[in-house]
């Protein structure tokens, strides 16, 4: 429970696949979950499930590939910018249409762009 607690001073106000995980049904039933949240969550777990990070293009074939879904492009851009501002994914610090669902390590990518600096020299 009090990791629980923990997870929610991160995120206080908006429902995570993990707040759901090994709920009853009937708690469920009494959220209030939204068609919006219900795609925001999906969208979670598909990046989860292609390996945690993933362009938005590889996202938009792995859509179509789970569910059949074509979506379009402008639209998924909107809601995974929401996704971010909510904190539910995160977007690359330097690079466009690159997302995660946990935060970027970019000390390690300075530190390897340094050691390409002098294997080159």
């Amino acid at each position: 429970m009090d990791n629980y607690i923990d997870e929610i001073k991160q995120s206080p106000l908006y429902l995570t696949t993990e707040d759901l995980k090994d709920l009853p049904p009937a708690l469920v039933a009494q959220l209030n979950i939204t068609e919006s949240d219900k795609k925001d969550m999906y969208l979670s777990k598909l990046i989860d499930k292609c390996g945690g990070i993933i362009s938005l293009d590889k996202l938009l074939i792995a859509i179509y590939k789970d569910s059949g879904e074509i979506y379009e492009r402008n639209k998924l851009m909107a809601r995974l910018y929401r996704m971010s501002q909510k904190g539910l994914i995160h977007t690359h610090p330097s690079k466009k249409g690159q997302y995660s669902t946990s935060k970027w390590n970019t000390d390690e990518e300075v530190t390897n762009d340094e050691e390409d600096k002098d294997e080159n020299l």
